[in-house]
């Protein structure tokens, strides 16, 4: 992809690295760095591929396992902040009673 530049009469023109045939890469995409074995680079690549797909796949299925176990903790803190509040209650009415309790041995 040959960069382009505008000139000063607003007209776009090519860059002097790409008339003299020189990207900002260093090998086009079909080439393979000298000595390699273009076979070697493809299967290379192939399994490079297959690596990431597996490791994609190994990405959602531990974020949906996340999920789940996000909504599990939620629930079981749900259950735990209610039954809290159960015994809170359950400690007032006692202390309350143990009160009166109190008052009416008094008289």
């Amino acid at each position: 992809r040959p960069s382009l530049m505008a000139n000063k009469g607003g007209k776009a023109a090519e860059s002097k690295q790409d008339r003299a045939g020189i990207t900002d890469r260093s090998a086009s995409e079909n080439s393979f760095p000298a000595g390699a074995d273009p076979s070697l680079v493809w299967k290379k690549l192939f399994k490079e591929r297959q690596k990431n797909k597996m490791l994609q796949f190994e990405v959602r299925r531990l974020n949906n396992s996340l999920e789940l176990f996000k909504k599990a903790l939620k629930q079981k803190s749900d259950e735990i902040e209610s039954k809290n509040k159960v015994i809170n209650k359950l400690m007032e009415e006692k202390t309350c009673i143990q009160a009166s309790q109190d008052i009416d041995e008094d008289n």
